[in-house]
Order: C-alpha cells, then sequence, then structure tokens
C-alpha cells in the first residue's frame, strides 16, 4: 500500500550511514533461496490476507532462525484489524510459543544509531511497536502505526500522508527508526 516508502527509507540509510543499499530493493517471496539473499524483509498491508502455505510458513520459520530480521507494518490505521489479524494468525504459527510483545523503551532498536521516541508511525494506532525474540534478538518487528506511510513520498520529494497526532517531529522519529531498523538487522 506504500510503494515509494521503502526506495526513500533506503534512500536516508545510504545517505546517513556507510550501509550499502540496494538499488532496487525488489519484492522477495516467502521461499527461502529468495529470503536467504535478504538480511531484512518488510511484509506491509492494509488488510486481511489470506494463509501462508506450509511450505512458506517452514521458509519464513528457517531464515528467521538463520538470523534474517522481517518487519511487518500495517497500513490499516487500527490496531484489531484485518491485517492485525493475518500478522498474528501467521506468527502464532510460524513461531509458536514466542508471541509479540511491546519492545521496552530501553531496547538497544530505539538507540541503535539514533535515539528515537517509540512507538514511531504515521498514526498512533498503539502506545507499542511489538517483537518477537529469537535467540535474544528480535526476529521480527511489527508496528500498527503504518510506519511506511510517514516514509511515503512522491516522485517530487513531496510527504504522500499526514502524520498524526505529532506532525514534523513524529515524522522525524519515524525516518530515524528506519535507519535504526537498518542497523539493527
Amino acid at each position: 500500500p506504500r510503494p515509494s516508502a521503502i526506495r526513500r527509507n533506503l534512500l536516508e540509510i545510504e545517505m546517513t550511514t556507510s550501509i550499502r543499499i540496494a538499488n532496487d530493493p525488489g519484492t522477495v517471496q516467502l521461499d527461502l533461496d529468495q529470503l536467504v539473499e535478504a538480511p531484512l524483509a518488510v511484509l506491509c498491508g492494509d488488510r486481511a490476507f489470506d494463509p501462508f502455505t506450509d511450505a512458506q510458513r517452514d521458509a519464513l520459520r528457517t531464515w528467521l532462525s538463520a538470523g534474517g530480521m522481517l518487519f511487518i507494518d500495517s497500513s490499516e490505521g487500527r490496531e484489531d484489524g484485518g491485517f492485525d489479524a493475518s500478522v498474528r494468525r501467521e506468527l502464532d504459527i510460524v513461531l509458536p510459543g514466542t508471541p509479540l510483545e511491546p519492545i521496552p523503551d530501553d531496547h538497544v532498536l530505539w538507540r541503535t544509531f539514533y535515539l528515537v521516541d517509540p512507538p514511531p508511525g504515521r498514526v498512533r494506532a498503539s502506545s507499542y511497536t511489538y517483537g518477537a525474540t529469537r535467540d535474544e534478538r528480535l526476529a521480527v518487528i511489527y508496528s500498527p502505526n503504518d510506519v511506511l506511510g510517514a516514509w511515503a513520498r512522491d516522485n517530487y520529494g513531496n510527504w504522500e500522508y499526514e502524520v498524526q497526532p505529532g506532525g514534523a517531529d513524529q515524522r522525524e522519529m519515524t525516518v530515524r527508526f528506519g535507519v535504526n531498523l537498518a542497523m539493527y538487522a
């Protein structure tokens, strides 16, 4: 739902860090051969989605267990929508016994590169950003606050969506969060 957001976040990462970025981030299928090429993958949506196949779930579980990190972002603008329900259903199957829990304010994610006041996003649908931990690291980070909506810009560099309720300061924290995500991954 936010096609320009990833590219804009990658440009921010390139301008502020020494991380080499992909010129074309592309799309990664839930297939182990494709996932292993990506240290960080993004799943975003604004509505419920069909269940993953067993093969997709196995690939995702293997990749997450091997060190991959999945950032999930809901563009619904609410915490209890269809996308949220689909995400939680799939994570319960892929990572049984590893619930999504609020990421504490003192977690290294919030200070990996920038100091970030959580929770970032275009809206405040939730007071939290959630994480699922594997081997003492965040393997999954989930935001119901439309992070990608705050990153999205049009072809002229104009922001595509308003950020509410915190305006420019909230957007800046969300942009910084994108850099922290890459550094943490």
